[in-house]
């Protein structure tokens, strides 16, 4: 009969210890403590420091992020859904900027030309549109990540799963008798 007991939890510095070791590996397995004290000096990072060097340590993230969804049993590709997103964000911000270049154009060669008005009301709705898209992308975004915070807190599976063994239960073997 197979049971399993937890290892304790990773302290601060066995945490981060794990985390840098394997700062490129996707494969494999992370624990939350490995996963939670990394993100924290992430955060602190992002606070303090300069927010080219808190995207660095963002990006150095990815691969732990991985390991983490792979230990609840979850493709690491969920975190690809944040990058399409973000894909979609800055597509429509060119879209939007080149629009409303084209427009402030037209605005002045119909002032120029002295052709018809400019239509107020359409610059209105453009604005209307653009700004709802931007909230519906955020809402979703916002959902996105707090799917992914729950992933992210679950407890590892206990048993191996299909991204290699657990790194916090071990197998102990209990013979009946």
């Amino acid at each position: 009969m197979k049971q399993y007991t937890a290892t304790p939890s990773l302290g601060f510095v066995e945490a981060l210890d794990e985390s840098t070791r394997k700062i490129f590996q996707f494969e494999g397995r992370s624990r939350r403590s490995e996963y939670w004290w990394t993100m924290l000096v992430v955060i602190l990072v992002n606070l303090f420091f300069t927010p080219i060097l808190g995207f660095l340590f963002e990006l150095a993230t990815i691969p732990l992020k991985f390991r983490r969804l792979h230990d609840t049993g979850r493709s690491g590709w969920w975190c690809g859904f944040e990058l399409i997103l973000g894909a979609l964000f800055c597509a429509f911000i060119v879209y939007d900027v080149l629009t409303c270049v084209v427009d402030v154009a037209d605005v002045a060669y119909n002032v120029e030309q002295s052709i018809e008005p400019h239509n107020v009301e359409q610059s209105i709705e453009l604005i209307v549109f653009v700004f709802m898209r931007y909230l519906l992308v955020m809402f979703v975004l916002f959902v996105y990540k707090i799917v992914v915070f729950v992933f992210t807190c679950i407890d590892s599976d206990v048993e191996e799963n299909q991204y290699g063994k657990s790194p916090k239960y071990i197998e102990v073997d209990v013979s009946e008798g």
